[in-house]
């Protein structure tokens, strides 16, 4: 770790940001704890995250008659390239097709990917107004063509820590902001649907934590 970070300077940026995105009057939870001592996960590990999450979201887009299919290439290719290792319980039982049920939770996440993806600096931003843009897939290696995650690897370039961490308070915000407008009935939202704020998030703490994907607790 190189910088040193309090959770009031991690805060005082949050505000800057909202205030910039012409979100409106902050509505917030405690500040971050012990910010300064967060770090992010290796880049690997990031990536290796990332491209499972796009396998299992192969497998979960596809429309239920070529399914199948998409599995059997998809298991493949995540075999291959040693990444199967990294799927949660529920992205293996879509891609092993064991309950299919679960695939509309994955779909879910194309918007952790999408803050995985920023991380990495792959995207631009994190607009939190904004959904993921339909271009986002072109970042991934094609897996029905047998394309090797190399590339997508070596474009890959972490974002400065305390960059990360403030984007990780934004995301903690808002989603305390939405909860908070249901618990009230106020007129906070925004001009997406909740779970893309939810399941950035759960990418952002998740790239500041030591838990396992399925672990990340999003209650506070």
């Amino acid at each position: 770790m190189t910088d040193h970070l309090s959770s009031e300077q991690v805060r005082a940026g949050t505000r800057e940001l909202y205030s910039a995105l012409g979100l409106g009057r902050l509505i917030h939870g405690p500040p971050l704890l012990e910010a300064s001592a967060m770090d992010i996960r290796p880049m690997q590990v990031i990536v290796s995250r990332a491209l499972a999450i796009f396998a299992a979201l192969c497998v979960a887009y596809e429309p239920v008659k070529t399914r199948a299919a998409a599995s059997k290439e998809v298991v493949e290719w995540l075999t291959l390239h040693h990444l199967d290792s990294n799927l949660t319980t529920v992205e293996r039982s879509v891609v092993m097709q064991v309950a299919r049920r679960d695939a509309g939770a994955v779909e879910s996440e194309v918007e952790s990917l999408y803050a995985l993806a920023w991380a990495l600096n792959l995207v631009d931003d994190l607009d939190p107004r904004r959904y993921v843009p339909d271009t986002f897939g072109g970042l991934f290696p094609n897996i029905s063509r047998g394309s090797k995650p190399d590339v997508f690897a070596s474009d890959a370039r972490l974002r400065a820590r305390a960059e990360i961490i403030g984007q990780l308070d934004l995301y903690y915000c808002l989603h305390w902001s939405l909860r908070e407008a249901e618990r009230k009935a106020s007129s906070f939202s925004l001009p997406v649907e909740s779970y893309v704020i939810r399941y950035r998030r759960l990418a952002l703490e998740w790239l500041t934590s030591d838990d396992q994907w399925d672990d990340i607790s999003l209650d506070t």
